[in-house]
């Protein structure tokens, strides 16, 4: 399967998916796909010659879990919510001084992060 098509696919999914919306206190459940900008890794002349990485735009998908919370504070409604998301890109070439190589292989990654976010009731 081409990466062409599965970006397709996940920007097609991307634009079904919407913030979560609970009506009351209550669970709820998020996701979310999206492309995946990885920075460039240089060694920043510790070693001679440089080395350096570039790497392709990837994809991300995640999701999440939460609950939310009404007439706990003020001025809105309080969300927790947990959250994990996976990265992928390509690796594009390896620079060593000033001859470019091209490779194969992929970087990966997975967070977990904990939420706190506020909807903020407009008058």
């Amino acid at each position: 399967m081409s990466y062409r098509l599965v970006y397709s696919a996940l920007f097609a999914g991307a634009m079904f998916v919407s913030t979560p919306s609970v009506a009351d206190d209550g669970f709820y459940v998020a996701g979310f796909a999206g492309a995946a900008f990885p920075l460039d890794q240089e060694t920043g002349g510790l070693f001679d010659p440089d080395l350096d990485f570039e790497f392709e735009t990837g994809f991300l998908v995640g999701g999440a879990v939460g609950y939310r919370f009404d007439d706990l504070i003020p001025f809105g409604r309080l969300r927790l919510e947990l959250e994990y998301t996976y990265r992928e890109a390509d690796a594009d070439e390896f620079t060593v001084g000033d001859v470019e190589v091209p490779v194969g292989g992929d970087t990966s990654s997975g967070s977990v992060l904990l939420n706190a976010l506020v909807d903020f009731e407009l008058p």
